[in-house]
């Protein structure tokens, strides 16, 4: 026998307890409520919203939980949704328990991200509501390809939240991976805008990468922005983050009226309606957390341990910069709540985005909820197609599933285990099941050319992004960020368009070839340039 005991202690971080309600209570009288108390009368109407900034779990080098952040109340929940105690499955926390390790882990830390969720953005949203404010702001560390030991689950942070937010700061594209998580958590939980605290404390930044950061943000789907605060030395009387993104500053005051125009007229056009994709990529928080344990060896900053087959970032940037398709990160929680299966297309039940999707993509993971894989073959037998990349999961997250998810996989893939070439298997109503390694990623642009998706490059440009919204009618913004774009562009369903220049404000007819399909067009943008396009 072993023998281990499992102590709540203090850390010594001087931090709200972000997993309790009552103890995030508590910190708002202290701080929001004051403020309320001093100017109620401008609430919802000079103040709009509130923002927070960079809560997390690991503390710091000197103090902090180093991700263990726990509290009081989590055995009670735990036994409120399992009906057991959580005492048997700490160890696994630490080290592989054996065939229960993959539900311990993710039961345990499924439900701390539920109650950071719940704790401190919800209670916070509820103060927020009954003041007539919105609420945004960011997590941590959003690029970082594990969250378990940041937040918990960089998706789920914003389900309470109304405008779920991101951080960019210190260099161009440091975040540019996690811009897709975080719009795509405004997908999964309805929400219709998404913030992001942006140009922070970049240095010389030039005007050329601004518009090159503003490109990825609209086209990954941020529709807010919010420039970064600025940190003053008020004794030296110096900037000591720089820029100063004002027109005091002999570079930027030159050309912020121009790019504030740009910035209004794109944002004004994104924030109506709901976004429309055709791909989905499953978010692979199962497999994270079934690899994290509390006491790796890594930098506490990282987040959590990770490996090569871990890619769904990189595949995200594959899709977005070199296939210049777009797509939603699907959360396996609304996955089975929330999707439909149905002639080929996995639907996603919503009150604001039109998420159709042709098809659905795997990144490489160790393990899976049994319930999404079976949502996902009720998908192929409808005639989706079903792509998996580098890793299929071999546990399941569900106490002795895992032979039921291994049988199931070979069913629906025809293997066991992904080697090094390409694997299709056709299935009785239409639907395929592709595998592939990382390497062999460029065989998914065929695969995405037959599926016909909403819109589509017929010929591909490195960088050449977009996105697709639609209100009482359809709005494109295509940017190109890396070299000149000249395409043929589809856009399904569609019959004629206008075109606009976000930086002038100047409209024309577009042109193009009208088929049974819809509108095809000639995309013509350096690198450099965006559009919009409205469908008429």
């Amino acid at each position: 026998w072993t023998v281990l005991c499992f102590i709540l202690r203090d850390a010594g971080w001087n931090h709200v307890d972000f997993l309790s309600p009552e103890a995030v209570k508590k910190f708002m009288e202290c701080t929001h409520e004051v403020y309320y108390r001093h100017f109620s009368e401008y609430f919802g109407n000079v103040i709009d919203s509130v923002f927070y900034d960079e809560p997390q779990f690991y503390g710091t080098e000197k103090d902090g939980p180093d991700g263990r952040m726990w509290t009081e109340s989590f055995n009670e929940r735990f036994e409120e949704k399992y009906k057991e105690s959580p005492a048997v499955y700490y160890p696994a926390l630490f080290y592989d328990i054996g065939e229960d390790t993959a539900f311990a882990r993710n039961a345990l830390l499924s439900l701390r991200a539920d109650l950071y969720a719940e704790g401190f953005p919800g209670t916070v949203q509820k103060w927020c509501t009954e003041r007539n404010v919105s609420l945004t702001g960011h997590v941590d560390q959003e690029e970082v390809e594990n969250p378990c030991g940041m937040t918990g689950d960089l998706m789920k942070s914003f389900r309470y939240q109304d405008i779920p937010g991101v951080d960019e700061i210190c260099f161009e594209g440091r975040a540019g991976q996690a811009y897709k998580i975080v719009s795509s958590a405004a997908v999964n939980f309805d929400k219709r805008l998404v913030m992001c605290e942006c140009f922070g404390a970049m240095g010389n930044l030039t005007e050329e990468g601004m518009y090159r950061e503003s490109y990825d943000l609209f086209t990954k789907g941020i529709n807010l922005l919010v420039p970064h605060a600025v940190w003053y030395d008020a004794d030296k009387s110096k900037i000591i983050f720089p820029p100063e993104l004002s027109y005091r500053d002999e570079y930027y005051g030159k050309f912020l009226p121009e790019f504030n125009d740009y910035c209004a007229r794109v944002s004004q056009a994104l924030q109506t309606g709901g976004q429309v994709n055709s791909v989905a990529v499953l978010y692979p928080i199962e497999s994270l957390q079934f690899m994290y344990t509390m006491n790796w060896e890594g930098n506490k900053y990282l987040g959590g341990p990770t490996d090569e087959k871990n890619n769904y970032m990189r595949l995200g940037q594959y899709l977005s910069r070199e296939l210049n398709t777009d797509f939603t990160f699907l959360h396996p929680e609304v996955l089975q709540t929330s999707a439909k299966a149905e002639g080929g297309i996995l639907s996603l039940r919503s009150d604001t985005h039109f998420q159709n999707y042709k098809v659905v993509i795997l990144p490489g993971m160790k393990a899976v909820s049994l319930k999404t894989m079976e949502k996902l073959k009720e998908f192929v037998k409808s005639g989706g197609t079903l792509v998996a990349f580098s890793e299929l999961p071999r546990r399941a997250v569900e106490k002795g599933k895992d032979a039921e998810l291994l049988n199931l996989c070979e069913e629906l893939f025809g293997i066991g285990q992904i080697g090094m070439g390409v694997h299709a298997k056709r299935h009785e109503g239409g639907g395929t099941c592709y595998t592939m390694p990382y390497a062999k990623r460029e065989a998914l642009q065929d695969i995405l050319r037959a599926a016909e998706l909403d819109t589509a490059a017929l010929s591909h440009v490195a960088g050449l992004q977009y996105i697709h919204k639609r209100a009482d009618r359809d709005v494109w913004y295509f940017a190109s960020i890396q070299e000149d774009a000249d395409t043929k562009v589809l856009l399904q369903g569609i019959r004629e368009a206008e075109a606009l220049n976000p930086k002038t404000g100047q409209k024309e007819k577009v042109t193009g070839k009208l088929t049974e399909k819809g509108l095809e067009i000639e995309l013509k943008l350096k690198a450099g340039e965006s559009l919009l396009l409205t469908a008429l």
